[in-house]
């Protein structure tokens, strides 16, 4: 009976060791079975050399590095491709792709795409393309492109876009956008230079400055510098000739200052900066004058709190643009309180240059005078420094 329990727990012993065993031979053939079909997916070439981009159906060709005249095409590069004509990679690129004519990867990009017309990835690129006419890449780009005359990637970029035409980004932009003409982006964390910014049509809201001559937005947590600026909303400064906020304030102001000037502005901006637009007259005389400024408040309780800059072109209502002109700046300082829901009763302060331009250049002309008529002895006779007053209501 011992006899007997001692052979099968030997049995037993064997049958268990020989069971793991084969398991661990399995395991070991399983993974040479992978390395196995690595080797055949790919045939490796160190060095390749070839004057025209010949395709191998029957196999992958993975090389580290190739020398081509009017062309190469390899399935995988892991190293570098040098030529003349155009360099196509089915797959991926690891490395640098340099071609006189065009680079071509199938699918990412990683490192480098150089060439004197074109550079193309199906999917991401992460790291540069600079081409003499454009880039484009398929997916997200992470990294730099640089063109001639445009950028484009589908999705989202982290890094640089500049060119001298135009910048487009599918995605949100988290870097810069730097164009000759024309920048588009999805949304943008940084910043948009160009004749031309659009942004905002994804959220989350774009976050840094658009500067350019028209400036198009969503929601801007940022600045927007420029001769016409459109956006939503802007938690920044909207600082352009024209700026129209769509969810902004807006209110007007009749005023009459210490030249006896009864002036309406229109004020529209954010509820801390805004611009100003300003039409007033003189009612003894034939004076007309058109302004245009920027200024800043700050609302407490029902007591307002600002100050502006405005420069005004006033003339001959007759003549207007034709006789002598005057050129007055204005910087102000007012406070005001709101005695009803939409409106205020303003006043506050100013400190003004004034001078003239147009036909006549003799010195002391007329208007200049007519217009204001204080005379201190810092003031020639055609240049104007003066303190006044000015007060008001808003609505």
């Amino acid at each position: 009976m011992n006899i007997t329990k001692k052979t099968l727990s030997a049995l037993l012993i064997m049958i268990l060791s020989g069971t793991l065993l084969a398991g661990e031979e399995k395991s070991i053939q399983s993974k040479k079975d992978k390395k196995t079909i690595v080797k055949e997916d790919y045939v490796r070439i160190p060095v390749k050399f070839s004057l025209l981009p010949m395709i191998v159906l029957d196999k992958k060709t993975l090389v580290n590095f190739s020398l081509n005249l009017f062309g190469d095409y390899s399935t995988r590069l892991e190293g570098t491709s040098l030529g003349v004509g155009i360099s196509i990679v089915g797959e991926d690129t690891i490395g640098a792709q340099i071609a006189a004519f065009g680079t071509i990867t199938g699918r990412d990009m990683k490192y480098a795409q150089v060439s004197g017309l074109a550079n193309f990835a199906g999917r991401d690129s992460t790291g540069f393309q600079g081409a003499g006419l454009f880039n484009i890449t398929g997916g997200t780009l992470t990294g730099l492109q640089g063109a001639g005359l445009f950028n484009f990637t589908l999705k989202d970029t982290t890094g640089l876009q500049a060119s001298s035409l135009f910048n487009i980004s599918g995605g949100t932009v988290k870097g810069a956008q730097l164009a000759g003409i024309f920048n588009y982006a999805g949304s943008f964390k940084g910043l948009q230079a160009s004749v031309f910014n659009i942004a905002g049509r994804k959220k989350p809201a774009d976050k840094g400055a658009q500067i350019g001559v028209v400036n198009i937005a969503r929601d801007v947590k940022g600045s927007q510098i420029g001769v016409f600026n459109f956006a939503n909303n802007v938690e920044g400064v909207p600082f352009g000739l024209i700026s129209i906020i769509t969810n902004g304030e807006t209110n007007a102001d009749v005023w009459g200052d210490e030249m006896g000037m009864v002036r309406v502005s229109l004020k529209h901006g954010n509820k801390n900066f805004y611009n100003i637009y300003t039409v007033g007259t003189r009612g003894d005389t034939k004076l007309v004058s058109f302004g245009l400024g920027w200024g800043a408040r700050t609302t407490i309780s029902r007591f307002i709190l600002g100050g502006d800059i405005s420069a005004y072109n006033t003339g001959d209502s007759t003549r207007f643009f034709k006789g002598d002109q005057i050129f007055h700046a204005s910087l102000r300082v007012y406070t005001g309180v709101k005695i009803l829901k939409r409106l205020s009763i303003i006043g506050g302060v100013s400190y003004n240059y004034a001078t003239n331009f147009g036909e006549s250049s003799n010195g002391s002309p007329a208007m200049l005078k007519a217009a204001h008529d204080y005379n201190f002895d810092y003031s020639a006779k055609d240049h104007r420094f003066w303190p006044g007053f000015f007060v008001g209501v808003q609505m």
